[in-house]
């Protein structure tokens, strides 16, 4: 595990030294919590960022292509 420094405002580190007491954690399983926190809501957004950027990216090709493609999609995905 690597670690890291960071500086905390005073009402961020009074926060989190109340949380910690509230919850029977060390204010490092505090910020850990947090920061895994952050990083699963970030996650989620960047997904729903690229699904909503990739919407529609089929939107100008003819159905006959589609369709081939599709077909030759199958012919590699087809079992034997």
């Amino acid at each position: 595990m690597q670690t890291s420094q960071i500086e905390l405002s005073d009402q961020q580190a009074s926060v989190i030294q109340t949380i910690a007491q509230q919850t029977g954690k060390t204010e490092h399983e505090v910020l850990n919590q947090a920061i895994a926190q952050f990083i699963r809501q970030f996650a989620i957004e960047n997904r729903q960022t690229l699904l909503q950027q990739a919407r529609g990216m089929w939107q100008d090709r003819e159905q006959s292509t589609l369709t081939a493609y599709r077909h030759e999609l199958d012919r590699f995905n087809s079992p034997g």
